[in-house]
């Protein structure tokens, strides 16, 4: 019977789910072996977003930066969908298979499938987002996101399939432009040929969702999530929130995990409310050595203490049954630089402290208003012991008062960017 297991982010994206993702399927691939390319035992879905995310996976030293191909594209017997609610930039998406077979990666149609009712994300979308995306107000990675959600709402968006036909990619430019083709491009029929070799390239990657569904993942599942819960566009911080449903899962799931950094960042937040934010003299201090620049957009990421609050809304608005935490490594820093690691555990709101997410913070604007109530914690000089297989006490001490606050255990920690960079105190198979 097929095991299923579920990849989340738990906060505002950034969180180094695409090295969780690329864990639990190598789990999987220890328990299978098969050299039938037809039907691989492993099925990896990426399951929204679109070229907005950016998972980095860091094997034998080797940096990946994944936008639209799943995390799964490592191992040969998964097969990797980029299913139906994802948003595919197909010039985007073929610079990254290109990419990626130039550095050795097998992507092929054997093991990469793009659904074909999934949306396109096309040049005049990215323009459109393009227009004030260099300003710092501005939370989204300008990459035509919400334009595509606007145009598949509006039932003028474009699927993949459709793209694919030329004729049908005609028709259907016709209907969302029924007053006349936007001037800035020479022509109709001109942007049509100037995908001409897109077109091309992915023709063979076209599938149906439940036909890679029945075809693939006998024995294992793995839904890949982009960004977090916390920008989810129903449950997040509305309306600073992205286009998409991270925390909906759009199949059955056996097991949840929910992905925390031991600290908070997002790039571009915008006017999103951060109640935890460093100050900002610390932010310039961290944000170099700690690597804090979006994947997708190369911006600097704003940087915050782990609030606890919004983190234990996300695990129950998302259904996650375990934690697992990265970036604690990062961390040792500050004992370098004398500041103790901090943990949101209230808000304070006129004197009244919230320890729970309330319905009022979906007031837009509200949370600018609210004061975090902080613990202190004994800052880490190593964050792990010698063996690289268990904490130090006060790593510990810290990590299990967040495991309290959320009410879910942790079993697994990153401890840096490589695959084999991990303390495992459980198997998630162990817990199906």
């Amino acid at each position: 019977m097929r095991k299923s297991i579920a990849v989340i982010g738990g906060q505002l994206g950034d969180e180094g789910k695409g090295k969780i993702v690329d864990y639990v399927v190598q789990q999987a691939a220890q328990k299978v072996h098969t050299t039938d390319a037809y039907h691989r035992p492993i099925l990896v879905r990426r399951y929204q977003g679109g070229a907005n995310a950016g998972h980095t996976l860091t094997v034998n030293g080797q940096r990946h930066a994944l936008h639209l191909v799943p995390s799964g594209i490592l191992e040969p017997q998964a097969y990797n969908l980029i299913d139906q609610q994802v948003f595919v930039n197909p010039r985007f998406l073929v610079e990254e298979i290109q990419r990626l077979q130039t550095v050795g990666v097998a992507v092929s149609p054997d093991n990469l499938g793009i659904a074909a009712n999934a949306q396109v994300t096309l040049d005049y979308h990215v323009a459109d987002d393009q227009v004030d995306y260099t300003k710092k107000q501005r939370s989204s990675t300008g990459n035509g996101i919400r334009q595509t959600a606007v145009d598949k709402q509006n039932r003028v968006g474009i699927r993949f399939v459709e793209f694919l036909d030329q004729k049908a990619f005609r028709n259907a430019l016709k209907e969302r432009f029924p007053n006349g083709f936007p001037e800035q491009y020479d022509s109709l029929e001109s942007f049509i040929d100037s995908y001409a070799a897109e077109r091309d390239f992915l023709q063979g990657f076209v599938t149906q969702s439940h036909v890679a569904n029945k075809r693939h993942g006998r024995d294992y599942e793995i839904w890949e999530g982009a960004q977090g819960v916390l920008i989810d566009v129903d449950v997040g911080l509305y309306p600073d929130v992205t286009s998409s449903n991270p925390a909906f899962i759009p199949g059955k799931t056996d097991l949840r995990l929910g992905v925390f950094k031991l600290y908070k960042s997002s790039a571009g937040t915008g006017k999103r409310p951060f109640v935890s934010q460093m100050p900002q003299k610390l932010q310039r201090t961290v944000r170099k050595p700690w690597g804090e620049f979006g994947t997708t957009t190369h911006k600097p990421r704003d940087i915050g203490w782990f609030d606890a609050v919004a983190a234990k809304y996300a695990v129950e608005a998302a259904q996650i049954d375990v934690a697992v935490f990265t970036c604690g490594d990062k961390m040792e820093l500050l004992s370098q630089l004398g500041v103790k690691p901090k943990i949101v555990v209230s808000y304070d709101v006129g004197g009244i402290g919230f320890r729970e997410w309330n319905h009022s913070f979906h007031k837009r604007g509200f949370l600018h208003h609210v004061t975090p109530v902080f613990e202190e914690f004994e800052p880490w000089r190593n964050f792990t012991e010698q063996d690289g297989r268990s904490l130090t006490p006060q790593a510990a001490c810290y990590v299990r008062r967040i495991e309290e606050l959320l009410e879910r255990e942790c079993i697994l920690i990153g401890t840096g960017p490589g695959r084999e960079e991990m303390i495992v105190r459980k198997n998630p198979y162990d817990l199906i």
